[in-house]
């Protein structure tokens, strides 16, 4: 299985609601999580940077547990990337287009995908589907002719699932 380096913003994604009180007692704003995921987004390494409140201003903070270090000393180009942003007073959404500039890919499942995430605890067998066509779209430039088929029979299953859900209109009712 292939891994990317990326990030996800928690506060933009569908785990919001899932946020641990916790996190929220520390001071915690919001927080970029960073690592190496494989495409299911499933961490091969993690480690995070939270945006804390700390009286007067909000700062971002670098949290790392031992088992995410191997991680964080594979990213060389992330470690001088705090050098140079060292007391920048840098804004969350500045610090993830930096990581944008630097290859690092927003894997965000933004709350737009919200409905499928729902969708997902009461019919998981669309975890399959949604893997399976997140997969292939991602390759398709380098698909052979019998999967580019497969990949054209699960959008379609895809897209009568999401009007099944109401997710998506049906073609009908787009164009009346």
């Amino acid at each position: 299985m292939s891994s990317k380096k990326g990030f996800i913003w928690h506060s933009r994604s569908v785990y919001t609601s899932l946020s641990p009180i916790s996190l929220l007692k520390k001071g915690v704003v919001d927080e970029l999580r960073i690592g190496f995921y494989h495409d299911d987004r499933s961490a091969l390494g993690e480690f995070c940077v939270r945006w804390i409140d700390l009286a007067d201003r909000v700062i971002p903070q670098l949290c790392a547990y031992d088992d995410a270090w191997s991680t964080l000393a594979n990213m060389p180009e992330f470690i001088a990337l705090l050098d140079e942003l060292n007391d920048a007073d840098m804004t969350i959404a500045a610090f993830a287009e930096r990581l944008v500039t630097l290859g690092f890919a927003d894997l965000t499942p933004y709350t737009h995908e919200r409905p499928w995430y729902e969708a997902r605890k009461i019919h998981p067998e669309l975890d399959s589907l949604l893997h399976d066509v997140d997969r292939l779209q991602a390759i398709n430039d380098d698909l052979p002719p019998l999967e580019k088929q497969r990949l054209a029979q699960l959008t379609l299953r895809k897209a009568d699932w999401a009007i099944r859900l109401g997710i998506a209109e049906s073609p009908s009712k787009e164009s009346t």
